[in-house]
């Protein structure tokens, strides 16, 4: 039985854990930045070739400021503020991986030639804060046109219900899971667009104004499903007028939220494992599909290949020849997908298991074998895919800010769950305190939980004193 006494308490350890994992992980990320000698990686990191080649770009006297942004400085009067190491920083930028394309290469040039000493290249900063207003409000209005779209499909849910007695429910489920995995597909498109055309000038910033875009969009089409079951499925609620009015089955949502968040956690989640390994499959086809075509030939690649240098030794031949082969063979496999998905799956991991902790106690055990899985999967992709180009970085960037919200709505949401869903706490509760009281005490709870957690995170040092 998921609805016990022992809930409460379960949620109070998911609670504390979620805080002090996240500190201790503070302190192994400042750990790691110090041995990889990273710290100050934010401080050095060079522009990206996007922002550097725009066509709004223009070269200005001043310095970029970590935290604060361009800062215009009259040079004549304190001195160049460019030093030999800018200089070597912005000269090697022309040959990083991914800036040979001719037009971006010529515009990097000529921009480089005209830039005067101590100057920068700065997109206007009035043209970047207006598309971030505007792309904002597009990410605001798309979202509240996804969260009415998907309580439309939990309302055509109840009509196939009441219809089709048998089907029903499965068939609302069905559509509501493809609503929402077609709205994740369109948003994640439409996030890397407005994220490009937003102007960011480094790779941390554009990274974390991608996760903030991507992640809010994500909680709510996410968790929508779970809250109304939480919340609003258990008063008898008509949506949109249309229907008979909704309800839990057999008036127990916690059971409800419990088998959702089974479907979504155990077999949307390993099933994502087994789809990621799909471009591996498709790569193994076209590496056959090629040396077939070799054999047809008769010739293997290094024999061709050798044919070709008659000036050069047989030895030295072969060794070229191999060496081509393994260059050529890395270029055509399919390309790192990078690490941005997997790290918003773990978040969403993350929410499902800490702020339905009520609903699905057992979610950190299924949670914890589908990410044994997914380290052999992604090991596998790091050694079948195309090798990916290094990005430094400080730590896991605005990921951290993320998981410290998701650690403490998830004090509010199971608070409030065990208030309004859990019928054997409030049965507890009934004999000794009303209704009222039982909320003022939830919130007390809650209010005392919280200042704990804000208590521990004050108290262990995010830098370890060694």
């Amino acid at each position: 039985e998921v609805d016990n006494i022992f809930v409460p308490f379960y949620c109070i350890l998911i609670g504390l854990w979620s805080t002090i994992m996240l500190e201790a992980w503070k302190r192994q990320q400042s750990v790691l930045a110090f041995q990889w000698d990273v710290e100050k990686f934010q401080e050095d990191e060079p522009a990206r070739p996007e922002y550097l080649s725009h066509q709004l770009t223009r070269p200005v006297k001043g310095v970029f400021e970590q935290g604060v942004g361009f800062v215009k400085v009259d040079l004549d009067a304190i001195g160049s503020a460019l030093t030999d190491a800018d200089k070597i920083k912005r000269g090697s930028l022309l040959h990083m991986p991914g800036t040979s394309t001719s037009k971006m290469r010529d515009k990097l040039v000529r921009d480089e030639e005209e830039l005067e000493e101590g100057a920068e290249l700065v997109f206007p900063s009035s043209v970047h804060k207006t598309r971030v207003v505007l792309s904002l409000a597009l990410t605001v209005s798309f979202i509240i046109c996804v969260a009415t779209g998907a309580l439309a499909t939990l309302a055509y849910k109840v009509v196939l219900r009441n219809s089709i007695d048998t089907y029903g429910t499965y068939i609302g489920s069905a559509v509501n899971v493809a609503f929402i995995s077609l709205t994740d597909q369109l948003w994640s498109r439409a996030a890397l667009y407005l994220n490009d055309w937003e102007m960011y000038r480094t790779d941390s910033e554009w990274y974390n104004a991608l996760i903030y875009k991507t992640f809010l969009f994500r909680f709510i089409n996410k968790n929508a499903t779970p809250f109304y079951i939480a919340f609003v499925q258990g008063v008898n609620l008509r949506l949109f007028g249309i229907g008979e009015a909704d309800s839990c089955p057999n008036d127990d949502c916690i059971r409800a939220l419990a088998e959702y968040l089974l479907v979504a956690v155990v077999f949307s989640e390993f099933s994502r494992n087994f789809l990621t390994l799909i471009p591996l499959f498709v790569d193994e086809f076209k590496k056959r599909y090629r040396a077939k075509k070799m054999a047809d030939s008769g010739k293997t690649m290094q024999q061709l290949l050798a044919d070709g240098t008659s000036d050069l030794t047989s030895k030295e031949a072969k060794r070229n020849a191999r060496l081509v082969e393994r260059v050529e063979t890395e270029f055509l496999k399919t390309e790192y997908p990078g690490t941005f998905d997997e790290m918003l799956e773990i978040a969403i991991q993350f929410g499902y298991m800490t702020m339905f902790a009520v609903g699905f106690p057992p979610a950190p055990v299924f949670v914890l074998l589908n990410n044994l899985i997914e380290r052999k999967t992604d090991a596998l992709k790091t050694l079948k895919m195309r090798r990916p180009r290094y990005i430094g970085a400080m730590g896991i960037g605005s990921w951290l800010y993320v998981f410290e919200f998701l650690a403490v709505v998830s004090v509010m949401t199971n608070m409030l769950i065990m208030f309004f869903s859990s019928r054997v706490l409030r049965e507890q509760l009934s004999t000794t305190f009303d209704l009222t009281q039982i909320l003022l005490l939830t919130v007390v709870i809650e209010h005392l939980l919280l200042l704990l957690k804000f208590g521990i995170a004050i108290v262990v040092a995010d830098v370890p004193t060694w």
